[in-house]
């Protein structure tokens, strides 16, 4: 029995160093760069005024020596990058992760995960989900919507989607890396209270809400799962479903019908990527909540971008964020698979 396992050991091992060795980098796309902070991990569409349409951009860096990290905004007309202001909110500790852009009664919120430390070495100390009120330039801090340190549920916590009415779901994969250990969606509520939507999930990742059903991407089980919620936002029992296969999901935005799920194909390589400077595959695949049909649009490949963790279409254009160098992508929609 020994043998067979170290020989099954060395296969995988085998298999292992081939995929480094064989992989050319997959398919050249007709891009361009984009400059930004380091780590531009989650995006958001600001098109409250249609004739000035932006796109918010959370970076932090996690290679290398952490530095703390800034929201920034992309303006689509003019190509600019540019930082937010953070008003009444100390930037020294932020380091920015899922972000949403949402308007209530008039005014754009964005909801921001910080993971905050005492310093640039020490270890996270305090998960948070901050609301910010957006002013042109400026980002007016509203309150704290949830923290780790008084709110158990909150562990890790990684992406969020916000209804109209400022109720917030966000997923706690719960562990730094990827692991065997089951994790949660949470969802709080305007009034402050707070409960565990759905649990047993390998590392959730993205997640977007459509009505009352509750889309989940998971990185570590490579499935997009959909759920029904009851009036409280609660999962309801024998709802969930797997939709989609898509390997190692991360972020998921909205276009017309469709779920635009960026992911990690290969996985071994995101994680030999976020260590070293090995090229780590980028997808972004759609899935049709109309037809429950999906589709890789773009990638795998390396070649514009790695680590992809954010797919954002507009006006014929694909936007793709990554987890940690310093530039986004822009690749035209007739190019894409």
């Amino acid at each position: 029995m020994t043998k067979k396992i170290l020989a099954l050991l060395f296969m995988l091992l085998l298999l292992f160093i081939a995929a480094f060795l064989f992989y050319d980098g997959g398919k050249d796309y007709d891009d361009v760069k984009i400059s930004t902070g380091h780590g531009p991990e989650d995006l958001a569409l600001d098109i409250s005024n249609p004739s000035q349409p932006r796109i918010f951009i959370s970076c932090s860096k996690r290679k290398g020596d952490h530095k703390y990290g800034k929201i920034q905004a992309f303006d689509i007309n003019t190509a600019e990058v540019y930082d937010m202001n953070l008003i009444d909110y100390d930037p020294a500790p932020f380091r920015p992760h899922g972000i949403y852009l949402v308007e209530e009664d008039s005014t754009q919120y964005l909801y921001v995960i910080t993971h905050e430390k005492e310093s640039e070495e020490s270890e996270i100390i305090e998960d948070k989900i901050i609301k910010f009120s957006v002013n042109d330039k400026n980002l007016q801090f509203v309150s704290t919507v949830g923290s780790s340190k008084s709110n158990p549920l909150l562990d890790r916590t990684n992406d969020l989607h916000v209804t109209d009415n400022g109720t917030v779901f966000c997923t706690n994969p719960t562990d730094v890396g990827f692991s065997e250990v089951p994790a949660n969606v949470v969802v709080i509520r305007p009034n402050g209270s707070s409960d565990i939507v759905t649990g047993g999930l390998l590392y959730p990742n993205g997640l977007y809400v459509e009505g009352n059903n509750l889309y989940v991407a998971t990185a570590q089980e490579n499935i997009l799962y959909q759920y029904e919620l009851n009036q409280n936002g609660i999962a309801v029992d024998g709802s969930k479903k797997e939709v989609a296969h898509i390997a190692g999901g991360d972020n998921i935005t909205r276009y017309g019908n469709q779920l635009v799920v960026a992911h990690h194909p290969n996985i071994y390589k995101f994680v030999t990527h976020s260590m070293w400077d090995f090229d780590s595959p980028s997808g972004v695949t759609s899935y049709d909540i109309i037809t429950g049909t999906s589709k890789m649009i773009y990638g795998p490949s390396a070649k514009d971008i790695s680590a992809s963790s954010t797919g954002l279409i507009y006006n014929g254009q694909l936007y793709i964020a990554q987890v940690f160098e310093d530039y986004i992508v822009k690749v035209p929609l007739s190019d894409l698979n």
